[in-house]
């Protein structure tokens, strides 16, 4: 037990530190698709799937700078941000402020959630499922916390099954390749992607097949499944991620 729980903390204290890190690039990320396509694009997702509701009680698990936080309080709901990562929340509190939106920033896990059951209506995620170390217990406590008529959304990919399986390997190996040739944009593998790999291969998830493995599993939690998509990227990804993530799809989990 003492092993496992080594692990685990092993596992949290290296993704911290990786999403640590990651916070300032991310957040420029996030505040260009907050002035591009993406913008409306992810908004139009959220709500087509979103309960009907006027004012909607949102949770964004893992809301990294505020993307998703600032989207669905633009359009007029109240929303609760949690993050695992400290300087996330600081540079989602910042980019909260430049955009005049009120959310309730918490530091913590996907997983223990310090709000009591039913409390939202919308719950909401992205690339975050495949970080945790107990992915099926975070559903299990998102359940808990979805009012009887709420929804819960969140998308993700099979983000390091190639560590795992050859053939998807050579596949994204190749989509690499079509990326720097197309837009002559030379791919590095830098200490920080060497170290989220070296965290990867301990995740649960990672060699995994999804969104196969989270239709049994939502199954499992007592969710009823509304729908799963599994190629989000047309809609939300530009040209470049088109070519470099084709052989890791993004899906979306529609759930009640």
């Amino acid at each position: 037990m003492l092993n496992e729980k080594s692990n685990v903390d092993e596992i949290i204290s290296g993704l911290q530190k990786y999403w640590n890190y990651r916070a300032p690039s991310y957040s420029k990320s996030n505040i260009e698709e907050l002035n591009n396509f993406k913008r409306d694009a992810w908004l139009k997702i959220l709500l087509n799937n979103a309960p009907k509701k006027e004012k909607l009680k949102v949770l964004d698990v893992g809301a990294g700078p505020g993307f998703f936080s600032i989207l669905m309080s633009l359009a007029g709901h109240e929303v609760t941000a949690v993050d695992v990562s400290h300087k996330m929340i600081e540079n989602a509190k910042q980019n909260a402020k430049q955009y005049d939106v009120n959310i309730n920033f918490v530091q913590v896990d996907g997983i223990h959630l310090p709000f009591e059951e039913k409390t939202f209506d919308f719950i909401i995620s992205r690339n975050v499922l495949w970080n945790l170390e107990y992915p099926k217990d975070a559903l299990k406590e998102w359940k808990r916390l979805l009012s009887d008529d709420g929804h819960v959304v969140y998308f993700d990919a099979n983000q390091y099954l190639h560590l795992f399986d050859e053939k998807q390997k050579k596949l994204v190996e190749e989509d690499i390749r079509k990326m720097e040739i197309l837009f002559n944009d030379k791919y590095e593998v830098t200490p920080e992607i060497e170290h989220l790999e070296n965290i990867a291969q301990k995740l649960v998830l990672s060699n995994k097949k999804r969104p196969a493995w989270d239709v049994k599993a939502l199954k499992e939690c007592g969710y009823n499944l509304i729908r799963v998509e599994e190629d989000m990227g047309r809609y939300v990804w530009d040209e470049k991620q088109k070519v470099e993530q084709k052989s890791r799809p993004l899906f979306m989990v529609v759930a009640k």
